[in-house]
């Protein structure tokens, strides 16, 4: 993807932190006023970066993060109504029917619990460490995988072009959809690589991760089997912790790999066997 406007990326994140508020006002105006644009100016830059108006794009958000919690949890309906950002469960229940053409109760029936989570044999909790704070240097890319090495050679260009790479850069990804919810051509991926402490990084788009505890589980192989472990973690591991998760989205790192300022030596990262951890910070108790 190409780069963004530091601006549209701020009101980006700023909404994705907050698609689980009923509270939170995510409409143009609001956008707008987090990016510091008018809201004519805002829509026009938003709907040429992510090519869907911000109103149609927050609702996919929100009924995509639903369908998730309906098929991998037993969250009741009107408490994902709730987190879903919806303030009734019948405005809800219209608004997914619209968007799945069945109902949140059909899908669930539907769906339900992924195979693989009933046949599975019962998970042990993930470990718990302390999280160092980072910075990470990121692009957003959305679609296919394969193609996420063309995006990451940006962010890797950046780097040699600045001498920021250290011997302890990592590979970041945040990781957000799930295939089988959310179409090929909108699945986002945001990555990034994790910036020295004295990288004056004003003006590119740059993620503060704050420090603080965090489950992970380690997992060596290819991208089939990631996929497979980030589910598994994220819904049948991290509930046991009974821990709440501090975001939405799961880390994978990949630690210090210099190897992968190359974009071809990234792609064939993620298509052979290689270790990665995956991440979930907690939020406070």
């Amino acid at each position: 993807m190409a780069d963004w406007d530091p601006r549209i990326a701020r009101a980006i994140l700023f909404a994705e932190r907050n698609l689980e508020s009923a509270e939170v006002d995510l409409s143009i105006e609001a956008l707008a006023r987090e990016a510091c644009m008018s809201p004519f100016h805002f829509h026009r830059l938003f709907r040429a970066t992510l090519g869907e108006p911000v109103s149609a794009w927050v609702r996919r958000l929100r009924l995509e993060r639903a369908a998730m919690l309906l098929r991998h949890t037993q969250t009741p309906l009107v408490q994902i109504a709730m987190l879903c950002g919806y303030a009734t469960q019948a405005a809800f229940t219209r608004a997914f029917a619209r968007r799945f053409a069945v109902s949140p109760g059909a899908w669930r029936a539907a769906h339900g619990l992924s195979l693989w989570q009933q046949d599975a044999p019962p998970s042990e909790p993930p470990q718990v460490t302390k999280l160092g704070a980072m910075r990470v240097l990121w692009r957003r890319h959305q679609g296919d995988w394969p193609g996420m090495a063309e995006t990451m050679a940006g962010v890797c260009r950046v780097f040699e072009e600045r001498g920021w790479f250290r011997s302890d850069t990592s590979l970041v990804f945040f990781i957000y959809d799930e295939p089988d919810v959310t179409a090929l051509e909108q699945q986002r991926v945001d990555l990034g690589l994790t910036l020295p402490a004295d990288a004056d990084a004003a003006g590119w788009d740059v993620r503060e991760v704050p420090a603080g505890p965090a489950a992970y589980v380690d997992v060596d192989g290819d991208y089939a089997t990631f996929e497979a472990a980030a589910m598994d973690f994220a819904y049948r591991q991290f509930p046991l912790l009974g821990q709440q998760p501090s975001s939405d989205q799961l880390l994978a790192f990949c630690p210090g790999r210099q190897a992968w300022s190359l974009a071809d030596d990234l792609l064939r990262a993620l298509c052979q066997p290689c270790p990665v951890r995956i991440v979930q910070p907690i939020a406070p108790a």
